[in-house]
């Protein structure tokens, strides 16, 4: 199974002429009905109703000289989502496009983007934002729009957001407090995510399909962002524009160190197959060091199943990183693997110590 590409029908029409000079808002914008949005925003929602305002207004406080479209996927919640969701369409109707859907989709592991949103976008760009972050800048997809069509190699862009913690159990801060270089390339992205969901800009169809891989990943983000930098760069725009929600809802920030390590190597060890292993010894140090945090968290909660092969993949992916830790490798193995020997080892240096002191 693959998920194609979205496809114009002969009835839309692209914008024609200049627009207009000055940014308007997308709320008072007027145009012909049949003419093709610039930009697709593709937003999924679930259970966020003390968050799906903030983020709708977001989006429509967004000023342009070119049309908007707003494809949001409400997955089935339980609470008061998609009746707010509704409030916003009637209201917008020609920009606000919802699916409602009355079974939940996630958990049958679907990309909720990819099979529900993207198809139906028209725009030439797709920004993306989840209901449970939001857009602070009027100006943020103006600003995007320039800076792509000004730079035609790019195949995207995207800016510094706040972290916001919604408990208050630290400060809001940028993701990036200090600067970042002006484009992130394949070979960077290939190794690591580093671009904000809720910030990135992207141009629609530069592949006509999904590989069957990505529909298997357990993260949608990262691995979309390295098939669109297989066609240019993605550039990095120093201002802030947005905020990212850590709460204990979310789809990420809310699992566990184990889950995010766990799911961080599928999601590599992906990406590393697809790029023909060209850039393999910097993923493999990555790998590395997250089957070796999963060691040191099982190591923790007492947990003796499965931490050998941990460490063995730890050790077998990038010996010689910088940040693991050769000696409690090593310990932590024996403790695991001969816990005998090593409790007979903890006597003699008990003992040892005894001696000395």
């Amino acid at each position: 199974m693959t998920a194609n590409a979205p496809s114009h029908t002969s009835t839309e029409l692209k914008v024609q002429g200049p627009r207009p000079t000055q940014p308007v808002r997308i709320t008072e914008q007027v145009w012909p009905e049949r003419v093709n949005p610039v930009v697709s925003i593709c937003s999924t929602s679930y259970n966020n109703e003390i968050f799906i305002r903030q983020c709708l207004d977001g989006f429509l406080m967004q000023e342009t000289t070119f049309p908007v479209e707003i494809l949001i996927h409400d997955d089935a919640s339980t609470d008061n989502t998609a009746n707010i969701i509704r409030e916003y369409e009637a209201q917008y109707p020609h920009i606000i496009k919802p699916i409602y859907q009355t079974e939940n989709q996630f958990s049958k592991n679907k990309h909720l983007d990819v099979i529900f949103n993207f198809p139906r976008a028209r725009g030439e760009y797709i920004a993306l934002c989840q209901g449970d972050d939001y857009w602070t800048a009027p100006n943020k997809l103006q600003t995007q729009v320039d800076f792509l069509e000004s730079h035609p190699d790019y195949s995207g862009c995207f800016h510094n957001v706040n972290v916001v913690y919604e408990d208050g159990s630290k400060s809001t801060h940028p993701m990036f407090g200090t600067p970042m270089k002006d484009k992130v390339t394949i070979q960077d992205l290939a190794v690591a995510n580093c671009i904000p969901t809720l910030s990135i800009l992207f141009r629609a169809r530069l592949f006509p399909e999904f590989p069957e891989w990505y529909l298997r990943m357990p993260i949608g983000d990262w691995p979309l962002h390295v098939l669109n930098a297989e066609h240019g760069d993605i550039g990095y725009i120093n201002q802030n524009f947005g905020a990212y929600r850590i709460h204990g809802n979310s789809v990420w920030s809310s699992l566990s160190a184990l889950e995010m390590f766990r799911k961080n190597i599928q999601v590599a060890e992906a990406i590393d197959a697809h790029l023909r292993f060209r850039y393999t010894r910097a993923i493999r140090k990555n790998i590395a060091f997250w089957h070796y945090g999963i060691a040191l968290n099982m190591s923790k909660e007492g947990v003796d199943k499965g931490i050998s092969g941990h460490l063995i993949s730890s050790i077998r992916n990038y010996f010689f990183h910088e940040e693991i830790s050769k000696r409690l490798i090593l310990v932590i193995f024996i403790k695991h693997a001969f816990p005998v020997l090593y409790m007979r080892l903890k006597q003699a240096q008990k003992a040892l110590r005894s001696i000395h002191s």
